[in-house]
């Protein structure tokens, strides 16, 4: 019974996803996919759902899909297709609780609903009646019976065509009614159309059917999140020389610990001293290179530390009875890194305040506070003895959620806005923003000065000329692509942010027309 309802569900979901994503963007048609595919899963796998993994998969797949209808960002769109995809392995498998092996264990079922697709397209004309080979040597017999009469008629049809003028005019015009009447039903199927129904009908198959495998699972069940002591039994001396290895890793943690500590502090003090209380933009040289290649080495640096903290405490030295100064050491070492961390994001604001907001100066703030939260959970393992899949769980699970917080900003926008306000920036970077910023653009673009509004930013080779367009000039042309672009969807490409900056825009052109008549 439930294998018919898969079946019945998969042929609904994957026409609603032709009926509601073919020639449109995403926007309220995300809302309703997620909706019906939601209460299908609810009806097939009820029992999934009572899975705090699930539950909240499915409570962050549904904020990315609200944020993809009120902002409609880049990144909520990759946060919906993501979260979507792990929302699905867990309710495939609800006893996963890591979310890096839900997504494996989707990537897994993706991979096999297309095998099966192609095989079941290989196989169709073995299994199909269609292709029986009695049914076929029937099908030839009735051909026959059909054939000879309509070929008689057909040469009947033809002499009379020719002898009789009446007739030949009167059929003529009859043929192309006919033709006429046929050419409205007749249509064209581009390969695009063919592989956007492949890939609905690939999603929704991936979507409902549970092909049960437990691969994942098991990967995840073998793993633990608290160390556990590994007693060798005595044989010779084979304890006695385990005891004294021990002791000399732990010796070679107390040296390595002191010496990387100890060279931290320096680098630590001179970067308090230098970015912390006594910035000045004048001393800092080239911020350029200082952001640039200091942060990405810095980076390193910190995951290089995070490298040394799993190398000394993976196993029996965190049981060791003696390890107490080695412990402190670490904790020094994981406060001395997030010192670090503060000052490479001091870094980063300092070349934001000088230049202006981008994408890559964002993503480095919001790594650094990954990586704050990552270093705490060091200090838990160290600390409750925990194992390194306890941080892979935590923090892809840390990961997932800063991905779900960040859809709730649109970053497009605040670009814009920052570097107008704050910068007076008004490169082709800013200007090139998603058309959802067209409204504070062509805001923004009246309050500069008028020379900088008709510079130039961008010049175009057409037909041996060179055509030169000025910014003020390419705002405009943005717009009327956008309003011209907005008319061809309909209302299941309806978001607000679309929906905020068409009414800007059209609001605008009737000023402008008023203020002329």
């Amino acid at each position: 019974m439930q294998k018919q309802q898969i079946m019945i569900g998969w042929v609904g979901l994957s026409l609603l996803y032709h009926f509601i994503f073919w020639g449109e963007k995403m926007g309220l048609n995300v809302g309703l996919y997620q909706a019906v595919t939601t209460l299908m899963l609810v009806k097939l796998y009820p029992s999934a759902f009572r899975s705090k993994s699930v539950q909240v998969a499915t409570l962050f797949t549904w904020v990315a899909t609200f944020m993809i209808i009120w902002h409609n960002s880049a990144i909520s769109k990759f946060a919906y297709t993501t979260s979507f995809v792990v929302m699905i392995g867990f309710v495939h498998q609800p006893r996963l609780n890591a979310v890096f092996y839900g997504l494996l264990h989707s990537m897994h079922a993706l991979m096999i609903t297309f095998i099966q697709g192609v095989q079941g397209v290989v196989a169709l004309p073995k299994t199909s009646r269609l292709f029986n080979e009695t049914t076929s040597r029937l099908a030839l017999r009735r051909a026959r019976l059909v054939a000879i009469p309509l070929v008689i008629f057909l040469a009947f049809f033809a002499i009379f065509q020719i002898a009789n003028p009446v007739f030949h005019q009167m059929t003529t015009q009859g043929i192309q009614a006919f033709g006429q009447w046929l050419g409205q039903f007749s249509f064209y199927i581009s390969p695009t159309w063919i592989f956007f129904m492949l890939m609905g009908l690939w999603v929704s198959a991936f979507a409902l059917f549970n092909w049960r495998k437990d691969d994942v699972l098991l990967l995840e069940q073998v793993k633990r999140t608290q160390l556990i002591r590994k007693k060798r039994m005595p044989k010779d001396r084979l304890l006695d020389f385990h005891m004294v290895s021990l002791k000399n890793e732990y010796r070679a943690g107390i040296i390595t610990f002191a010496m990387v500590n100890a060279l931290l502090l320096v680098v630590n003090s001179i970067d308090i001293n230098f970015l912390w209380i006594n910035f000045d933009y004048g001393r800092a040289g080239n911020l350029t290179k200082l952001v640039h290649q200091g942060t990405y080495l810095l980076i390193f640096s910190i995951l290089l530390a995070m490298g040394i903290i799993l190398y000394f405490f993976r196993q029996n030295l965190n049981f060791y009875p003696q390890n107490r100064w080695l412990k402190r050491l670490a904790y020094v070492w994981i406060v001395q890194n997030a010192i670090l961390v503060i000052s490479v994001g001091l870094r980063t604001w300092y070349y934001i305040d000088a230049t202006g907001l981008a994408y890559k100066r964002i993503g480095v703030l919001i790594y650094l506070g990954l990586t704050l939260f990552g270093l705490f959970t060091m200090y838990r393992k160290i600390d409750r003895r925990k194992t390194t899949f306890y941080l892979w769980k935590t923090n892809s699970w840390a990961v997932y959620t800063m991905m779900i917080l960040m859809t709730f900003v649109n970053w497009d926008r605040l670009i814009v806005s920052y570097n107008f306000n704050y910068n007076q920036h008004t490169g082709e970077f800013v200007l090139t923003r998603s058309v959802r910023t067209l409204d504070l653009l062509n805001n923004y673009i009246q309050k500069i000065p008028p020379k900088e509004r008709k510079a130039i930013i961008r010049t175009y080779a057409l037909g041996g000329e060179l055509l030169e367009i000025s910014k003020e000039n390419f705002i405009e042309e943005r717009a009327d692509e956008f309003l011209a672009e907005q008319n061809g969807y309909s209302w299941l490409s309806w978001n607000y942010g679309d929906w905020r900056t068409r009414w800007y825009l059209l609001a605008k052109e009737k000023r402008s027309m008023s203020s002329q008549n």
